[in-house]
């Protein structure tokens, strides 16, 4: 189906000019992006806890973990977590933008500061003024389970659970079975990577995307092709499937398969082997064709999830600024962003089982929210904070959206009155409206119970999936980017 054309819009032209004018800012793009997966630092937390009366009884203690990392509400399993610190909801809202200090963002000052040494010390300047303004507090000082080394595997397996890591044979599935849906973050803060791998799988599965080298070919199981800057060229970088798993869950410790995607026969890898080889990659990148096997994983804390799609697919991407089409409250252009989304990423539609149509998203599509809604920073353009908008301003305070974070784009979805962005978070969850605050959930999608074949997922909120209104989309989030 074609792309309707804006109501109020002088033309095509307008929007090309602001893409052009986007793209020419590609090279500015940050690269501290970055939220750890909360989830996964809590249900780790309660294992570590009541692990003396789950062993040694591995299936118990794996029954356990399955049981909490799906907690439908993720402050239930904080409080389990930290009881003596999320007896308020108010902390447990603080979780969610760098300014309070949180789990969410540990590490992220380090990362900022690495990448001002190493690139642009310009460019993060002012995000290193913000933490010596807000440095690491209360909750970010609790113990750390996620990141600790102490509770990670002193060598890598090759066996999750007793399954061998490999490519599971897929011939019944689309995209020879590396599903959009597949990857879940870990403890990294690495949202922006594995959203990128979501995304390309999304697009390689439902659309008409291809790259030279498909990265997603099986052959490639143990290798990524990725871009050597020294010769502009696209290279391979080759790891082992084994992997450092958690001494607790005996789960991979890093990124890992979504429970609902694990076949009977082997550990699915290809997330967690594609994380590695980036952790590589980034290696190789600062010092030279670094071969180590294992490499830094730290080195994903923070980075673009533009980048990384140009990276392994020698492709431009074309970066979007949603404040180009707030214009004056409640002017907004919304069906401006409509029109742009439609005739770049999503020409053709669906009609989903309730008649509705799904635009679903055929190129590579992530997007970014902005750093902290911290309003002596002014991240967050005025333009998003007005009145006559609900909420009124723009405030990170819940896991459906947090700030510095990066999400998939699947698409478009309309119903009888809107237009939905319909994106998935990379921490698996978190899509349903228990993850949004009151006054932000009435801009979530109540329709959107389902996904185009062959996705079959009964429950999109539960795999952290959700179609937000496109004004409370332009409003919370920074950039739209695709390949």
């Amino acid at each position: 189906m074609a792309a309707r054309k804006p109501k109020k819009s002088s033309g095509k032209s307008t929007k090309t000019s602001k893409i052009e004018s986007s793209v020419n800012e590609l090279p500015r793009v940050r690269k501290n992006v970055g939220a750890r997966n909360l989830r996964a630092i809590a249900a780790r937390k309660v294992l570590s806890q009541e692990l003396p009366g789950l062993k040694p009884n591995i299936i118990a203690i794996r029954k356990r973990f399955n049981e909490l990392i799906s907690t439908p509400n993720l402050y239930d399993l904080m409080k389990k977590a930290y009881p003596g610190k999320m007896k308020e909801t108010d902390i447990y809202e603080k979780q969610f933008d760098p300014m309070h200090g949180s789990l969410v963002y540990s590490g992220l000052h380090e990362a900022t500061k690495r990448l001002a040494e190493r690139s642009n010390a310009g460019m993060y300047e002012e995000y290193l003024g913000f933490f010596k303004k807000y440095p690491p507090k209360g909750t970010a000082a609790m113990p750390d389970i996620c990141p600790d080394p102490t509770a990670r595997s002193d060598s890598q397996s090759s066996q999750v659970h007793g399954l061998k890591t490999e490519r599971v044979n897929a011939s019944n599935k689309r995209n020879a079975g590396y599903e959009f849906n597949d990857p879940v973050q870990g403890c990294l803060l690495d949202c922006w990577l594995i959203a990128a791998f979501s995304s390309y799988a999304w697009a390689s599965t439902y659309g008409t995307f291809s790259s030279s080298g498909n990265a997603y070919s099986p052959a490639l199981i143990t290798s990524l092709k990725v871009k050597d800057y020294t010769s502009n060229k696209r290279v391979p970088i080759t790891t082992s499937s084994a992997f450092y798993l958690d001494n607790n869950s005996q789960y991979p410790y890093y990124s890992r398969t979504n429970l609902n995607m694990l076949e009977q026969t082997a550990y699915e890898c290809w997330p967690c082997l594609y994380e590695k080889l980036f952790a590589l990659y980034y290696e190789k990148k600062t010092t030279p064709f670094k071969t180590d096997d294992p490499p830094k994983y730290e080195g994903l804390n923070g980075g673009s999830a533009y980048t990384a799609l140009t990276e392994f697919t020698l492709m431009v991407s074309t970066v979007i600024l949603t404040a180009s089409y707030l214009g004056t409250p409640p002017d907004a252009d919304v069906s401006g962003m409509i029109y742009l989304i439609k005739s770049n990423v999503c020409p053709d539609s669906t009609t989903l089982d309730n008649g509705r149509l799904f635009y679903y998203a055929q190129r590579p599509t992530v997007a970014d929210t902005y750093f902290s809604a911290d309003p002596s920073s002014n991240y967050v353009p005025a333009a998003a904070n007005d009145p006559s908008y609900t909420p009124k301003t723009v405030t990170y305070n819940c896991p459906g959206i947090s700030a510095n974070h990066t999400y998939s784009v699947l698409g478009l979805y309309e119903d009888d009155s809107d237009t939905y962005i319909v994106l998935r978070n990379p921490w698996g969850y978190d899509g349903n409206p228990g993850a949004f605050t009151p006054d932000l959930v009435n801009s979530v999608s109540t329709s959107l119970t389902n996904l185009p074949e062959p996705a079959n997922i009964a429950d999109p909120g539960s795999e952290g999936i959700f179609g937000l209104k496109m004004i409370t989309f332009m409003r919370y989030f920074e950039k739209l980017g695709w390949i």
